[in-house]
């Protein structure tokens, strides 16, 4: 193929500098707009056919899909493309590649193409995720001057990237606080129409129990004083007309006792109903979304004790469950976590896959006052307090650890709770079933 006249990068006279025309064309542009600003000076700048910000499909990216692109009048170039045989592949890669002229000669898919430049474009974690490039159809005359360019750009377009992606995830963060502060709020009002009841029930109980009980308490004094005139009567026959009145007072106090025992039957029965019975509604959630949300609820009160809050949550994590419910579980576990633990303290909250195949783990480990070994034995049981004392003056109702059992439970899964000793800190581990064929069904109502 006949060597073509190779493209101008460097400015020439009474021209302006490349990089000054990029930074004009850009400079009152940010997110979107930017990056679409960019791809289009181009042109001007470097004279290129064909510029492109991609990211990667698969992992590792095994093809390129344009997110955006410029190309001259009559260039095709498609928006998704396989990377093998292209030196954007390289790229990918984690190099920098410059080809200044006869890229169709090392890269025979790219023919009628003479020059390319292309940096990688990483996450925040360092991970190849999307490159920018540039193809030419004319030699590219200073290669430094237009390697600079792109390093420089390429630098700012991935910054743009990481802002953007930030952007998105903070306006996630707080959609997801603003439905779990809804959520919160629906069940504090249904709590409080649940303890109103329960008041209101209590104190009827309470009255209906005063008939079975006075009336237990007037047929035993009346029992008590026919034996007194029997044993003075003899075998009169007052004293069979008194045997048959001790016949129907016993007769009357096993009623009012079987009264009261339905009664308190009834009671039990619903008590258990409410603390065992967990309706769920299941989608597939990424572990560490409800794990994030829960450690945002509980911000606020670890900063007023200056309580150093540190996370080991990474995205990937898949689970069938109730994000809601998890968001209660895991909510539970770090405010007991903020309320048992002196100011100044840490906390460190974990995700990850458990030894035991097909579980996941969130494990909450707090510095503070530590459990003992009945502690432990007794955690999870409800309205039940340990030993250890709130360090704010906050207050307990025995409840939290009942009700994380209960959702774990509820999914398939356990929580276990341990420690070194008083004053060493504690862990509370959840365990929850993976995504896969045995996982819980969207919808389903689990009982235990």
């Amino acid at each position: 193929m006949p060597r073509k006249k190779s493209t101008s990068v460097p400015a020439k006279r009474g021209q302006p500098d490349p990089m000054r025309i990029i930074a004009e064309a850009t400079a009152a542009e940010i997110g979107a707009d930017f990056l679409s600003a960019l791809v289009r000076c181009m042109h001007d700048a470097m004279d290129v056919s064909v510029a492109l910000i991609t990211r990667g499909v698969g992992d590792p990216p095994v093809r390129a899909q344009a997110s955006f692109s410029w190309r001259k009048a009559g260039t095709r170039f498609p928006d998704a493309y396989d990377l093998e045989g292209t030196p954007c592949k390289l790229v990918y890669q984690g190099q920098q590649i410059l080809v200044p002229e006869a890229l169709w000669r090392q890269f025979p898919r790219e023919a009628g193409k003479e020059g390319y430049c292309g940096v990688p474009l990483k996450s925040s974690s360092g991970r190849v995720v999307g490159h920018f490039s540039v193809f030419s159809d004319l030699p590219i005359a200073d290669p430094e001057r237009a390697q600079s360019i792109m390093r420089i750009f390429g630098m700012r377009v991935e910054a743009e990237l990481r802002r953007i992606e930030n952007e998105r995830d903070r306006e996630a963060l707080v959609s997801r606080l603003s439905h779990a502060l809804e959520r919160l709020a629906h069940q504090h009002q249904l709590t409080r129409d649940a303890n109103a009841f329960k008041t209101d029930a209590l104190g009827m109980v309470a009255h209906d129990l005063r008939s079975p009980l006075a009336a237990i308490v007037s047929r035993a004094d009346f029992i008590e004083q026919l034996l007194q005139k029997e044993a003075a009567d003899g075998k009169s026959a007052t004293a069979a007309m008194l045997r048959e009145k001790l016949q129907s007072s016993c007769a009357s106090i096993t009623r009012s006792a079987d009264r009261m025992e339905q009664m308190i039957a009834g009671l039990l029965t619903q008590a258990r109903t409410e603390a065992r019975s967990i309706s769920l509604r299941c989608a597939e959630v990424d572990l560490a979304d409800p794990v994030r949300a829960a450690i945002g609820l509980n911000h606020a009160a670890a900063e007023a004790k200056q309580l150093r809050v540190t996370e080991k949550v990474a995205h990937g994590t898949h689970i069938i469950a109730d994000e809601d419910r998890l968001i209660e579980a895991i909510d539970n576990l770090l405010s007991n976590a903020v309320k048992y633990s002196a100011a100044g303290g840490a906390i460190l909250v974990e995700t990850g896959s458990d030894a035991d195949p097909g579980f996941a783990y969130v494990r909450v480990s707090d510095r503070g006052q530590g459990l003992s070994a009945d502690d432990i034995a007794q955690a999870f049981q409800r309205f039940q307090r340990l030993s250890a004392i709130p360090t704010g003056g906050e207050t307990s109702t025995g409840l939290g650890l009942a009700i994380v059992k209960a959702i774990a439970e509820a999914h398939g899964g356990s929580v276990e709770a341990s420690s070194a000793g008083k004053g060493k800190g504690g862990t509370f581990t959840l365990r929850l079933p993976l995504a896969g064929p045995a996982s819980i069904s969207p919808g389903i109502k689990r009982r235990r």
